[in-house]
């Protein structure tokens, strides 16, 4: 069976078909004519051929071909990085470390804040004492009762968008969260490249696995393909990458 050039071109990557486009504007033989090109299978001229490649090449120039997901070996600290809530620790290991005695002091069995400004605090919420517990190479800061550090919102009131002691602990677990991603190591970048190796898209820092899933999902759903789900988890939307796509880099397995 006889193979049309819409045929051939389905088969080409970007690559090949880069070097017919610029063949095909190497030369000019349409100028003053419309030569019909393979005229006998589909009717179709030098001029549409390269028009067709043209508009192929197009396509694979902004298509994805390779994902590529790396720790971010530079993040920032959310420390260094947000204004708002700051985190100090009193194990003297600790990069934040400062002295417990500088900060609280114990009454009657209960720590007391030496400042009254942190006092008041800790008690609407802009403040909570935190507990350290690390499991393996695995950390985790958490709100608690055994004091290995304090968390505090260094800026006025008003500029917290959470209102009661309820929201605003919510609020700090929230960081906490992030936090601990980053003493983890669990910070992810992506970049997303054609099959030429062209960059698309470049992100930048997601401290944890599933801020860095959600975003993709959210910012590139061209990438995804949705799978219908198991019977036992029927409310469960589940999606992979496409299985054209090609996933590189460091963290590629927190997709697997």
């Amino acid at each position: 069976m006889s193979t049309t050039p819409y045929e051939v071109l389905n088969r080409m990557n970007i690559v090949q078909m880069r070097a017919i486009n610029d063949i095909l504007k190497a030369r000019d033989p349409w100028q003053g004519s419309d030569t019909t090109f393979y005229s006998a299978l589909v009717g179709l001229t030098w001029k549409g051929l390269s028009i067709e490649v043209e508009s192929r090449l197009k396509r694979l120039e902004e298509t994805p071909a390779i994902l590529i997901i790396d720790r971010d070996e530079v993040a920032e600290s959310p420390n260094d990085c947000m204004d708002d809530w700051k985190l100090t620790s009193f194990r003297q290991e600790d990069f934040y470390h400062e002295d417990f005695e500088d900060y609280l002091t114990f009454m009657n069995g209960n720590f007391v804040a030496k400042d009254i400004v942190l006092r008041k605090r800790l008690s609407v919420g802009l403040a909570f004492p935190l507990t350290y517990s690390s499991h393996g190479v695995a950390c985790k800061w958490d709100i608690g009762e055994r004091i290995d550090g304090i968390l505090v919102w260094e800026r006025g009131p008003s500029s917290i968008g959470a209102k009661t002691y309820k929201e605003r602990r919510e609020d700090a677990k929230r960081y906490l969260e992030m936090y601990t991603h980053w003493c983890n190591g669990e910070v992810y970048c992506y970049e997303i490249q054609n099959g030429e190796g062209t960059e698309l898209d470049k992100s930048g820092t997601f401290y944890g696995y599933q801020d860095f899933v959600e975003c993709l999902k959210s910012e590139h759903p061209e990438l995804w393909d949705n799978v219908v789900p198991l019977p036992d988890i029927a409310s469960t939307e589940l999606m992979r990458i496409k299985s054209g796509i090609k996933i590189e880099g460091s963290e590629r397995y927190v997709l697997d």
